[in-house]
């Protein structure tokens, strides 16, 4: 249905490579449940995340919008465990959430009501062809509601800001320090609303000490 185009667009950020991967999911899954389904429609594909969603970069923000610290940093555990890219790459959706967020929010100041915001708030996307994405999916209202509630605009932006100072170090991070690293970005994040407590988590350059 045309309901479940766009919400596989939505849930792919129009990236053509995870559209491709998800779609020849869906077959997969409605051929092996032997439904003999004709038409696939949103709800099928909600239905369809959450049977097969694992953790990643929305359940890390659903938890950060809650404030949520430690189940945030379970999440983050739990990423870490399967796959350090997909860490990092959570910290990419993070950022566009926040990004989403501080959108949101200087509209809410303004004035606009929910209605509104949902269907104007932009972002970027959290891609590496970043693109600008505007609206908020239906339901995603729920979470970023919460998220508006839990920090101020002054809030998002602070924590982009420490987003981006923090992504370098995020990518250079060894596998031994890079737990330490995002445990501190969520702490940082969540507990503190970007807010940096003076720490520095760098390892020193061994070479300079010689």
């Amino acid at each position: 249905t045309q309901d479940a185009v766009e919400e596989i667009l939505f849930s792919t950020e129009n990236n053509t490579h995870e559209m491709k991967n998800l779609v020849s999911s869906l077959s997969l899954y409605f051929r092996a449940a032997g439904t003999g389904k004709q038409q696939v429609t949103a709800e099928d594909i909600e239905q369809y995340a959450i049977k097969t969603r694992g953790e990643d970069g929305y359940t890390l923000f659903s938890a950060l919008a809650e404030r949520d610290t430690e189940h945030a940093l379970l999440i983050m555990k739990t990423l870490l465990e399967s796959d350090s890219y997909g860490a990092i790459r959570a910290i990419g959706v993070v950022t566009s959430r926040f990004r989403l967020l501080e959108s949101a929010l200087s509209m809410k100041r303004k004035g606009s009501g929910m209605d509104y915001i949902a269907a104007n708030a932009e972002y970027l996307s959290p891609y590496p062809s970043s693109f600008s994405e505007k609206g908020i999916r239906k339901k995603d209202i729920p979470i970023m509601s919460k998220a508006m509630q839990s920090y101020s605009l002054e809030d998002a932006q602070r924590i982009i800001l420490y987003l981006g100072k923090m992504d370098n170090e995020i990518k250079a991070a060894s596998s031994e320090l890079l737990p330490i690293v995002l445990s501190s970005v969520i702490y940082t994040i969540s507990a503190e609303k970007g807010r940096e407590s003076g720490i520095d988590l760098s390892l020193p350059d061994i070479g300079k000490m010689l």
